[in-house]
């Protein structure tokens, strides 16, 4: 049996057994909440392992055991068949960290928002002295100019497919 093992065995292999065989007595026996939870447990799907995939919970940490009894034993009556609903209701406080975090990028975009209403890219036509902003506009038109002059160019040559020119 479970207690003749090898003598040089650790004593979490023996545990890891004694736990084994129970897991296999209480799965043979339909009235064990194993059995009964069986439809709603998730296994990794070998027919040996004796692991269940458990969600750690995330809501009620702070929950009294009393509390959390009742949930209990309202889930067990309801796998019973002594309850025809099961209803539970968690909830969780808002962390204070995200609350804070929630502020911080709030304020950030309105002030974000209010720093782009006044920035503005660097024309030299604003700044400087009257002279070199005079430059400026008169450099300006003459470049605008000589643009004009060059679509003018472009729009009188017309170009006829596959003859040369």
């Amino acid at each position: 049996g479970i207690d003749q093992s090898d003598p040089d065995e650790s004593p979490s292999m023996k545990m890891q057994k004694r736990m084994a065989a129970q897991h296999r007595s209480m799965t043979d026996d339909p009235n064990s909440l194993a059995t009964l939870l069986a439809p709603f447990a998730i296994t990794d799907g070998s027919a040996s392992s004796t692991e269940y995939i458990i969600h750690p919970r995330d809501f009620n940490v702070g929950q009294t055991r009393r509390l959390a009894r009742t949930a209990v034993s309202k889930i067990v009556a309801y796998t019973k068949g002594r309850r025809a609903s099961c209803i539970l209701r968690e909830s969780r406080p808002v962390a204070w960290q995200g609350l804070v975090l929630l502020i911080l990028g709030i304020f950030s975009l309105v002030l974000c928002l209010l720093l782009g209403q006044f920035w503005e890219e660097h024309d030299p036509t604003k700044q400087g002295s009257y002279r070199k902003r005079m430059a400026e506009i008169r450099r300006r038109e003459e470049a605008k100019k000589l643009r004009q002059r060059k679509s003018v160019g472009r729009k009188g040559v017309v170009r006829r497919p596959g003859g040369a020119q």
